[in-house]
């Protein structure tokens, strides 16, 4: 298991009038997490979520960083900040390009006081599978926090000739299970705490690809 220090600043910001940016928030991240769709070549599907409270003030912006550089948002799946009490709020998404995501809410109706969940739908080729450090593989990064996580989950929904890497232990501080179904492997990986600024790498092998059969012209087999 790798891991590699990277930020995800969530950033608060409250505008006042177009002339004048003053008020506050006060939001801590509470935990993270990923589900990693990557059964198919090319990009893989990511569903990112994010737990955050919020303790006073509302939250007009939140800026994801560390994401993959080319990432593409799903068309089928808005972004979306789900409340306690159910209620949604659809933030405008702006992807500024190298790994950098904004999420706005008009002021009237953006978040305030709570506990909410983030949700950041998007394809990724850097989480499709891919050759890495010479193997075929699938590879995910949850990148660092600003605060403490009480938990941090990656799921990766691979191919089910998919494997752990022969360098994994068991033993390490990432809890892990496998699950088999028709068709697919689901491997989720979990911390229990990620330390602030911490990221969180995660990746499943692949069997090497198979050579092309070669047909010759005028041999008989068998």
């Amino acid at each position: 298991m790798i891991e590699r220090l990277t930020t995800l600043l969530f950033c608060a910001l409250v505008f006042a009038s177009p002339f004048f940016a003053s008020a506050w928030t006060e939001t801590w991240i509470e935990s993270a997490g990923a589900v990693v769709d990557a059964r198919e070549e090319g990009s893989a599907r990511v569903s990112l979520h994010v737990d955050l409270r919020i303790r006073g003030g509302w939250l007009t912006g939140l800026e994801l960083t560390g994401l993959d550089p080319d990432l593409s948002l799903l068309e089928s799946a808005r972004a979306v900040l789900i409340g306690e009490d159910g209620r949604r709020y659809f933030p405008s998404v702006e992807v500024m390009g190298s790994g950098v995501v904004w999420l706005r809410f008009n002021r009237p109706n953006a978040p305030r006081r709570g506990r909410y969940r983030a949700e950041l739908h998007y394809e990724s080729p850097l989480a499709g599978p891919r050759t890495l450090d010479g193997r075929r593989g699938i590879e995910f990064t949850l990148p660092g926090f600003v605060d403490d996580l009480e938990g941090a989950e990656i799921r990766i929904i691979a191919p089910p000739e998919a494997s752990l890497p022969r360098d994994f232990d068991p033993r390490a501080i990432v809890r892990h299970h496998i699950e088999d179904r028709d068709g697919e492997k689901i491997f989720s990986f979990r911390r229990i705490q990620l330390p602030r600024g911490r990221s969180f790498t995660v990746r499943v092998d692949l069997p090497s690809e198979r050579p092309p059969l070669e047909i010759v012209e005028g041999r008989s087999f068998g």
